[in-house]
């Protein structure tokens, strides 16, 4: 019922912005949210960390390129795709008592249609944007341990399905006619459910944030 009413959400954002959107003087030839015009945009993040705490020690890494195209259908109004290509990987080690290794990693990506609105207000434009992202990925965990001279080895392979809500506001600052520089605020509410290669489930699980994204847009 949950996902029932965030795609009724998502269907009645976008009537409204249709609707609203009729309301707007025509742009110029000249003006990036002119209809016709194509949207192209890509955001990328990369963070790594290491922690050390007495014997043991974790490095963790992750990423995320997300390029997008969309298309104008009217004035201000620009509704497309992308594709999230994301991972994740965490090595953690002790030379306690009972030493041990252990390596997680995990690769998704999923599609998102989105749909953007600007108020074109000059040179910095505020938007607001929705969208759906379907996803799926692959996770895998290893794990030795030595105890009393003898190696204990473990190993799971699990796949994953996402489907992720988000909205965004915030404002293009056009650095030229054709390039803006974008920066917002997004809710992201994200549906997990992974299934092991063994044949076992796991229950969904849900979680919301919300985070600042920024980027740069092109328009041709």
């Amino acid at each position: 019922m949950k996902q029932v009413n965030n795609f009724v959400l998502f269907g009645f954002l976008m009537c409204f912005i249709s609707v609203f959107s009729q309301d707007v003087d025509t742009p110029t030839d000249d003006n990036p949210l002119s209809k016709g015009t194509f949207f192209l945009s890509g955001q990328s993040d990369f963070r790594a960390g290491i922690n050390n705490i007495g014997d043991s020690s974790l490095n963790t890494s992750v990423y995320s390129v997300s390029p997008t195209i969309g298309y104008f259908l009217i004035n201000h109004l620009v509704v497309g795709a992308g594709v999230n290509f994301s991972g994740f990987k965490s090595e953690s080690m002790s030379s306690g008592e009972f030493p041990s290794e252990s390596l997680a990693r995990s690769r998704n990506v999923s599609f998102t249609p989105f749909a953007r609105y600007y108020f074109d207000t000059g040179k910095m434009k505020p938007y607001v944007s929705t969208s759906v992202g379907f996803g799926s990925g692959r996770n895998k965990t290893e794990s030795t341990t030595l105890i009393n001279d003898v190696v204990t080895s473990f190993e799971n392979e699990s796949k994953s399905r996402s489907t992720v809500y988000s909205v965004t506001g915030g404002a293009a600052y056009f650095l030229t006619k054709d390039v803006s520089l974008d920066i917002g605020v997004r809710y992201i509410n994200s549906t997990f459910k992974s299934e092991s290669d063994n044949g076992g489930n796991s229950p969904k699980n849900t979680s919301s944030n919300i985070n600042l994204v920024g980027g740069f847009s092109i328009y041709l």
